[in-house]
């Protein structure tokens, strides 16, 4: 396909426009969403107060850190080495744009939002730069028949909440736009000529019937989160409130809750007083007074502790993740079983992103000029074994035949990237005796070498 050369401030023609416009329009009403989202990771929700509560204590801010908890324990689980099946310069590139760790962003967002993109720009074939960009500034168009996006728009700047410059991802080339005087101006345009975006969803347990993804902060945990907080703000109360006496008098007038100038005092300053002085009263007896008795905080930590409970019931996570630790510590194999169903989950979480990574594996290849076929990604054991068992594992697997000392696999066992297997291969080609060359020419010194310790004549 030709594409046409860009002509310096070029107007958007009304269908580019129109499409510019509509993608912008879904942001606008997928944002709030996606940032209540976010504000629940972070611990920023503000959550309604009872009204039972005193105004006083109504904007005491309280916070419960679980939906970020259920996010990063899976998120953590997901580290990606690498890409694999493909020619050295894809394990540059891979290295070259450091997704070793840029990665993580993508699972981070991907988990909160329900979706994150991987954009790839080609515009130096030889050198392709691959980002990761968040939902809240990107969106795309879903192709149902081809099973991947037909173009994606990027936010690359905006003013007071108003995009102002937006860059347009199409199937054959990559156009930068600028508003100016309502209109989208074209600035910049790149020509990948790759028949498809270069734009991939990384997307957060997908269904059928919803190709959006699901974020893993659910209704549900959004609900036990509220309610936590509401208890949190009750203990706070019930904290403040019994921190001082609270009294009670009996066979007191009016005249002594009030003060010099004849004011009431008010309810909250009394039962907060140092000390209350009252007189006798008209008949000369003293009043009667005594105190409540203090509420421990203990029903509202039993209530807080069901929440959790019902929290990592549903995130699928241990419950003394959230904070709560039984009196007999679990054994390690009790850790592992408790572990099973989070491992499983982060398991079905490298499928379902590795499909995108290798999805952008084959996008960054074809930019190279490198073969496509058989790319694969590399991830990281998501289960918690100890080195010593994951040695111990690779030597058998070696010592029984299984695998070879230079696989592949049992570099991926013992946890080397692939820039690390990549050295590693390196430094064994370039030493100057293998280890059984060594070994050999040591035993045909021996064989030479009298028993008396003299040098063997030579023939």
């Amino acid at each position: 396909m030709t594409i046409a050369p860009l002509i310096p401030s070029e107007i958007a023609n009304r269908a580019t426009a129109a499409q510019i416009q509509g993608m912008l329009d879904h942001l606008g009403k997928v944002n709030p969403g996606n940032k209540t989202k976010g504000d629940y990771y972070e611990g920023d929700k503000l959550v309604a107060q009872s009204r039972v509560i005193p105004k006083e204590w109504v904007d005491t801010r309280q916070a419960a850190g679980w939906p970020g908890t259920v996010v990063d324990v899976l998120e953590e689980r997901l580290d990606l080495l690498g890409w694999a099946g493909g020619d050295v310069a894809l394990t540059e590139a891979f290295t070259a744009n450091d997704l070793a760790t840029e990665s993580c962003l993508g699972h981070l967002d991907a988990l909160i939002y329900g979706l994150a993109f991987i954009a790839a720009d080609t515009d130096d074939p030889a050198n392709p730069r691959v980002t990761v960009e968040s939902p809240l500034s990107m969106t795309g168009t879903w192709d149902h028949q081809k099973r991947r996006l037909s173009q994606a728009l990027l936010i690359a700047r905006q003013t007071d909440s108003q995009p102002t410059e937006v860059v347009l991802f199409g199937e054959w080339e990559n156009t930068r736009y600028v508003r100016e005087a309502g209109l989208w101006r074209a600035v910049d345009r790149s020509d990948h000529q790759m028949g498809r975006c270069p734009v991939v969803q990384l997307v957060n347990r997908p269904r059928a019937s919803r190709q959006g993804g699901r974020s893993e902060i659910t209704q549900s945990i959004r609900r036990y989160t509220d309610s936590a907080v509401k208890t949190l703000a009750a203990m706070e109360v019930n904290r403040d409130f019994y921190s001082f006496p609270q009294r009670w008098t009996t066979g007191a007038d009016d005249d002594d809750f009030t003060d010099d100038t004849g004011a009431d005092i008010p309810g909250w300053k009394t039962a907060m007083a140092t000390h209350l002085v009252i007189g006798t009263n008209a008949d000369g007896q003293q009043p009667s007074m005594g105190t409540f008795s203090v509420n421990p905080p203990t029903v509202y930590l039993d209530q807080i502790r069901g929440l959790a409970q019902m929290v990592a019931a549903e995130a699928g996570v241990p419950a003394h993740y959230m904070g709560f630790v039984a009196d007999n510590p679990a054994s390690g194999d009790g850790i592992r079983a408790g572990e099973a169903r989070l491992v499983k989950r982060a398991e079905r979480r490298q499928g379902t992103f590795g499909r995108a990574w290798t999805e952008m594996a084959r996008i960054v290849a074809t930019s190279l000029g490198k073969d496509t076929a058989g790319l694969s990604c590399t991830w990281r054991d998501p289960a918690t074994p100890t080195r010593a068992a994951t040695a111990d594992e690779v030597m058998k697997l070696i010592s029984t035949g299984i695998l070879t000392a230079d696989s592949s696999i049992a570099y991926d066992r013992i946890g080397l990237t692939p820039a690390e297997q990549t050295l590693l291969r390196d430094e064994k080609r370039s030493a100057p005796t293998a280890g059984a060359d060594l070994l050999a020419a040591a035993l045909n010194r021996q064989r030479q070498t009298p028993s008396d310790g003299t040098d063997a004549p030579r023939a």
